[in-house]
């Protein structure tokens, strides 16, 4: 027996990754789900395929996984609508809002005549 080849072996063991339950790897895809559905494909149809890759889910199953991977991803209907719109960015002339807890009327604006 070669201690020195069994503590070099078990320097080098490297850990098992966790094992994901199907609703975690739902929520893992849910980005492909979702490109999948925006391109007509039917929730049955990712249910079959999703079935033949050792999934083994029922439609209704797949539909509360993926609506819960939406509202945890914080994408619901209405976000992924707007998602394609641009957004307003203020423009950098905006007066800048006091800091908090101060309020403007308190400042004394001098000129540098009053000096």
């Amino acid at each position: 027996m070669d201690i020195d080849h069994i503590r070099t072996g078990i320097a080098a063991l490297t850990p098992s990754p966790a094992k994901a339950s199907k609703r975690q790897l739902i929520a893992l895809m849910i980005a492909e789900i979702d490109a999948a559905l925006a391109r007509g494909i039917s929730l049955e149809q990712l249910k079959t395929y999703l079935d033949g890759q050792g999934f083994d889910l029922g439609l209704s199953t797949l539909r509360q996984y993926v609506a819960d991977a939406r509202k945890a991803g914080g994408k619901n209907r209405k976000a992924r609508r707007a998602a394609g719109k641009p957004v307003a960015v203020p423009s950098p002339q905006a007066a800048p809002k006091a800091a908090p807890g101060t309020d403007s009327r308190k400042f004394v604006t001098v000129k540098d005549e009053d000096l």
